[in-house]
């Protein structure tokens, strides 16, 4: 049965004094008056070192010997100038901190009439390291479905994602912004001949030699099937057929070997350039014409987009 002579005021000392989260409170002159052990092992220092102390010589201590909330600056005067702007501008606040020894603290302020302000500091490292194990598991689960499973360059989904987001910045810039679709030449004979494992080397080859060929910022997707796209940023479509014709040229002399013999590999580009393109499909719709009419001028070259559209068969 329960200790009912207890006054309350000493239940609740008690359970402070024994939790292991850490409690402390300050005067109106923000001076330390009271914290329990747990707030004292925080800081590594014993409770009558800590009890009279203002919260900035708290602070200047914890960064002089790196313990308690990690400081990253060397300057601990900028950290004091921000939190004097917060402290005691509400009743309640919570924010979370981190320590110099890893741990993640949630800290909670409140109050009190006479203007004395109760710390609560209450340890989640782990739900902290729980999160972080989340967000990475998401990003890498976004990155996988926006990443081609056997090439390893973006997808459709993920290279429509990043041309978008890149003709948002191009419209934002008026700068322009060039699109070539590409694809192997007579790619169907190898794969009838040799198997789909040689045709899904052959992509992988392709696919390393473009992007060896690209800038940082450039991107390169596969559409589908033998079908890639390169969107170059702020390049100009003289620029971007010189750059489709190097890379035509770096794959067309770079043999690739099927059962020990060279085989060359050939690709055919369709090039598009626009400042004030309305999306991908529009690029998409452009590089793709220009990409038949390479396919019919004998493959193996780079055609660029002159703005007419194919003629519509006459009924």
């Amino acid at each position: 049965m329960p200790d009912v002579s207890r006054s309350e005021s000493v239940l609740l000392y008690d359970f402070i004094h024994d939790s292991r989260d850490g409690y402390a409170v300050y005067s109106s002159e923000d001076q330390l008056i009271y914290c329990n052990p747990a707030f004292a092992d925080l800081y590594r220092t014993p409770i009558k070192d800590l009890l009279g102390i203002t919260f900035d010589a708290l602070i200047r201590h914890c960064h002089a010997h790196r313990i308690g909330t990690k400081i990253d600056s060397p300057d601990v005067g900028p950290f004091l100038a921000y939190t004097r702007t917060v402290r005691r501008t509400r009743q309640f606040r919570h924010f979370e901190v981190d320590l110099y020894d890893g741990r993640w603290f949630l800290i909670s302020e409140q109050l009190n009439d006479a203007n004395e302000l109760m710390v609560q500091m209450k340890d989640i490292t782990k739900l902290k390291l729980s999160l972080q194990q989340l967000e990475s598991s998401v990003e890498t689960l976004s990155e996988i479905a926006q990443t081609d499973e056997l090439t390893h360059v973006a997808n459709r989904r993920g290279f429509i994602q990043t041309v978008e987001r890149e003709l948002d910045r191009c419209r934002r810039y008026e700068t322009p912004a060039s699109f070539a679709l590409l694809d192997l030449d007579l790619f169907k004979p190898i794969n009838d001949r040799y198997g789909h494992q040689v045709g899904d080397q052959a992509l992988i080859h392709v696919a390393d030699v473009v992007s060896s060929h690209l800038r940082p910022y450039d991107t390169l997707g596969r559409i589908g099937g033998d079908e890639f796209a390169i969107f170059l940023r702020e390049t100009e479509q003289e620029s971007a057929v010189d750059v489709c014709d190097r890379i035509r040229l770096a794959v067309e002399s770079s043999p690739f070997l099927i059962e020990n013999q060279p085989v060359v590999l050939r690709l055919s580009f369709g090039v598009t350039t626009r400042t004030n393109a309305t999306g991908f499909e529009q690029l998409y719709k452009e590089a793709d014409i220009a990409l038949y009419r390479a396919k019919s001028r004998g493959r193996n070259c780079v055609v660029l987009f002159d703005g007419t559209l194919p003629k519509s068969p006459s009924k």
